[in-house]
């Protein structure tokens, strides 16, 4: 009775149904407590959930009752990976090997977990090794190293492999999900369509499978599809939190909110952990909002919900906050006020939530040695983060520092791709899972944590809450307080804060003589697009301002309704949103704001990088967007010798384009009042000849900004001086 009962809780496993199949081996357990097989499934059910303790507790007490069985050495391995022990994983492997030394499933694990150590050569030695014994290889096997080959840059050939493994399994749905993945990421959205809905078809409870099938939607501009595709999901499991929870998160990124917060709260009605989902729903804020008052109502929404969700009793686990995206709303940094009581609430919240630590780690004395320093970047902010902290990675003096990037596994090799011309570099991968990421950190040893960016993503946000070494610091990648009660330092500059902006933040703000950036000079073209090219006035003043729509307060409206009064030749060139409702939320604004002037104002669709600069080219001058104005637009529009007109505000977000002003010593742009903004704006826009009296001076000075030593110079001074303190 007790194998009938096993074999069932198996196929139950093998079929995705983790609830049924775990009910079925307590059941089996309860009757037979030594049941090696069973013990071992539990194992594997477990870690299958996440808990990767529980799971090497089961497994463990399987092989106490059968130490020759080399699936339990595999199953041990992934638990024990799963924790993020990837060495101790590898030994466990290459134990089992010991017992059957042609075991696919060994060897497919130990050659992916060296692969990921960056030991690429001797993990396909392994994987060609499970090829080529004299059984047919498993399909987990050609999964693995299709796995191997997208690693290593070879798509193609990765195909190759689960084409393979299909035809060694039919049914095996793992390998068509692989290769619809493969697709995608080769642009092939078709054919990765094609391929994840057989794995849907084969595996219909798959979440992830939904996930990207979704994803291949979006990118051929299907919105309908891509949000049927977790519609669908969630009509096959009605109790899916990744169904809603995206749909969720799809209606959001829109500005959709009350969608957003009844998708939020249906979560709350069958999940154990409510509160967070409650509190996520409280989070919402408008991506464009009509008015301040309803930017004001939306935080007190936000402080209200904290405070109704302090009862201590209220415990939170660290996968369920990442699940439900639990971090402030990253659109709170373009509203205009201080973030810093709301966002130190929010931390402390969840630092109390999850118990975390919050003492801190001595760090070492520095005789003798190198300070060990790692760079965090999480997922699709790497091309930015090469362009922002590049210069420090590059140029760090290796006698003084041993430097690392740590970055998400998934794509370590486009991001080692950035740094290939970077010697004495090491990399560390982060894994997908949240807990493995904590797991993975608490390993590095490090002097220096350097967050590149805290708040633009959840994981960026959760982390930060961490204590990973004795100085973790975060600067100018995202240009307000982390409010983490962990991070010690923002790194910022004396050019770009006022002189009480310490109050801003809740780290201890350091601040650089120079602008706290080592930028790359971008490439100049020496061809541009014409005004009619881009289906622009070519008699107008062009007032353009292509900051993403997001940065557009409704204070600015007023600003720009007295340029377009006062010019009566002035047209508004802005670039729409990243999704059509942000665009449509802005009009709808203007319709009331700036009724008068719907003629002469143009939404140009998002731009390719060529385009982009082209209309910087064209403008008569551009307008810096009030409470968060540009970094990267300003530094490529100074480049090109356009003028910007600047209004610096109280925080460091609306003051950087005014720092590079003042790092060249160049003032005619920088308004001190409403008034001067206006005036200033027209006067650039109207008068060719101080214009182009002023974009001489900005492109003889120019070379201030960019490429500039001495921040490297000066953050290492400053990141050893810290490193000492914390030493003592």
């Amino acid at each position: 009775m007790n194998q009938a009962i096993f074999e069932s809780a198996f196929r139950q496993y093998r079929e995705g149904n983790l609830s049924e199949a775990e009910r079925l081996c307590h059941d089996l357990l309860a009757n037979d407590p030594c049941h090696a097989q069973g013990l071992c499934l539990q194992g594997i059910i477990a870690r299958r959930n996440g808990q990767n303790a529980d799971a090497i507790q089961f497994i463990t007490r399987a092989l106490e009752k059968e130490p020759a069985n080399p699936n339990f050495w595999n199953s041990l391995g992934l638990a024990v990976e799963g924790l993020g022990h990837r060495q101790e994983a590898i030994g466990l492997y290459k134990q089992g090997l010991q017992f059957q030394n042609n075991h696919a499933e060994l060897l497919g694990n130990l050659a992916s977990s060296l692969a990921k150590q960056g030991l690429a050569n001797e993990a396909e030695t392994y994987f060609l090794r499970g090829l080529a014994n004299g059984n047919a290889p498993a399909p987990e096997l050609y999964t693995n190293y299709g796995n191997f080959l997208i690693s290593q840059g070879q798509p193609e050939d990765a195909i190759h492999q689960y084409r393979k493994a299909t035809q060694a399994d039919r049914k095996y749905w793992l390998a068509y999900f692989n290769w619809g993945n493969a697709c995608f990421q080769s642009g092939e959205y078709e054919q990765a369509i094609h391929q994840l809905e057989k794995t849907i078809q084969l595996n219909p409870g798959f979440e992830q499978a939904y996930f990207y099938l979704a994803q291949a939607y979006k990118q051929i501009g299907m919105a309908e599809k891509e949000i049927g595709s977790y519609e669908r999901l969630a009509t096959y499991n009605p109790r899916s939190v990744f169904a809603w929870s995206k749909m969720g998160i799809w209606y959001e990124a829109r500005g959709h909110i009350t969608q957003a917060t009844s998708l939020y709260q249906k979560i709350a009605e069958f999940e154990p952990e409510q509160f967070v989902w409650q509190l996520r729903a409280a989070s919402l804020m408008p991506m464009i909002p009509a008015s301040a008052p309803e930017i004001e109502q939306a935080r007190t929404r936000l402080a209200d919900a904290l405070q109704q969700y302090k009862d201590p009793t209220f415990r939170l686990d660290l996968r369920k906050a990442f699940e439900a995206r639990c971090q402030p709303p990253a659109v709170m940094s373009y509203q205009g006020l201080d973030d810093k009581e709301i966002k130190s609430q929010f931390a402390d919240w969840l630092v109390e939530k999850l118990g975390i630590d919050t003492r801190k780690i001595p760090a070492k004395p520095l005789e003798n040695r190198k300070i060990k320093i790692g760079f965090l970047v999480t997922e699709n902010h790497e091309r930015i983060f090469n362009r922002v902290m590049g210069g420090y990675i590059r140029h760090l003096d290796r006698t003084r520092f041993q430097v690392e990037v740590i970055c998400p596994e998934s794509r370590m090799t486009g991001i080692q791709h950035l740094f290939s011309d970077v010697d004495d570099l090491a990399f560390i991968p982060l894994p997908s899972d949240i807990s493995q990421c904590v797991s993975t950190l608490k390993q590095t040893n490090l002097d220096v944590l350097f967050f590149f960016e805290v708040g633009t993503d959840v994981k960026n946000y959760l982390l930060s809450l961490y204590r990973f070494a004795p100085v973790q610091c975060t600067s100018w990648g995202y240009p307000t307080t982390s409010g983490s009660p962990n991070m010690d330092y923002y790194i910022s500059s004396r050019l770009i804060e006022t002189p009480d902006a310490a109050k801003h933040y809740r780290e201890r703000l350091v601040l650089l003589d120079s602008l706290p950036t080592y930028y790359t000079a971008p490439a100049v073209p020496e061809n541009y697009k014409t005004r009619a090219s881009l289906n622009l006035p070519e008699q107008a003043h062009l007032y353009v301002c292509p900051q993403t729509l997001l940065k557009f307060h409704p204070d600015f409206d007023a600003l720009l309704s007295r340029i377009l009064t006062e010019d009566p030749q002035g047209h508004l060139v802005l670039v729409e949103g990243l999704y059509p409702a942000w665009t449509d939320a802005l009009k709808a604004r203007f319709n009331k704001t700036l009724y008068t002037f719907q003629s002469r104002i143009h939404f140009l669709p998002q731009l390719q990088y060529e385009d982009y600069l082209a209309l910087l080219k064209n403008a008569d001058v551009l307008l810096d967007t009030p409470h968060f104005g540009g970094g990267i637009t300003t530094y490529e529009t100074m480049a090109l010798g356009v003028l910007v007109v600047t209004l610096p505000g109280e925080y460091m977000r609306a003051r950087y384009t005014a720092g590079c002003y003042q790092k060249m010593g160049i003032n005619d742009c920088i308004a001190t009042s409403h008034d001067e903004y206006v005036s200033l704006a027209i006067q650039i826009a109207s008068n060719q000849t101080f214009r182009q009296e002023i974009s001489e001076k900005i492109l003889a000075q120019k070379h201030l900004l960019f490429e500039d030593i001495n921040v490297i110079r000066e953050m290492e001074e400053t990141l050893a001086q810290l490193v000492d303190e914390a030493s003592r």
